[in-house]
């Protein structure tokens, strides 16, 4: 799953809206869109997405142009923690966790997201369809690495502490 784009904020209550592109060998080329709105607190606010290429890649790239490229894919998709069916997620309860920093082209941000049947206070439905966990730089946990690659470059603007809970739906 990659988060596409996203706009919210506020302070104390707030809102946000973000556009979920899924992969999978199953679905060949296809990348189908899901649009989340959701509801919550959040500190502050952003625009931008998850997208983004470090800069070790940016200067390996420019620096060598025979270099092998890394795919977009791997920069751009994180993986999901089970199996599920596109259908099952339309309609279904979205959660997102979500802190971040952003400054025209360059931010740092960790994202966590789940998405499950409709709950009210945890009754109802069965368990997680999925939950994905997005750290940009991807090297966050491995300081060295994420040193070189922080910030990276991405499109966004904002600086944002925010956990929000909606709803999903298939739009494309």
């Amino acid at each position: 799953m990659a988060i596409v784009a996203q706009l919210g904020g506020g302070v104390v209550l707030a809102a946000g809206g973000y556009i979920l592109q899924f992969t999978a060998p199953e679905l060949g080329r296809r990348r189908p869109l899901f649009l989340a709105l959701a509801g919550g607190a959040a500190a502050g606010g952003s625009i931008g997405g998850t997208l983004s290429i470090p800069w070790s890649e940016i200067v390996r790239r420019l620096s060598n142009r025979d270099a092998v490229a890394t795919p977009i894919d791997e920069l751009a998709y994180a993986p999901l923690d089970c199996t599920f069916a596109l259908r099952d997620i339309h309609g279904a309860q979205f959660s997102i966790v979500q802190v971040g920093a952003f400054a025209a082209l360059v931010g740092v941000q960790i994202v966590s997201v789940e998405c499950r049947p409709w709950q009210l206070f945890g009754i109802g439905g069965r368990g997680t369809y999925f939950t994905s966990r997005h750290e940009v730089p991807t090297s966050l946990p491995a300081i060295g690495r994420a040193l070189v690659d922080a910030p990276q470059v991405q499109g966004g603007l904002g600086v944002v502490a925010a956990g929000f809970t909606g709803s999903v739906w298939h739009i494309g």
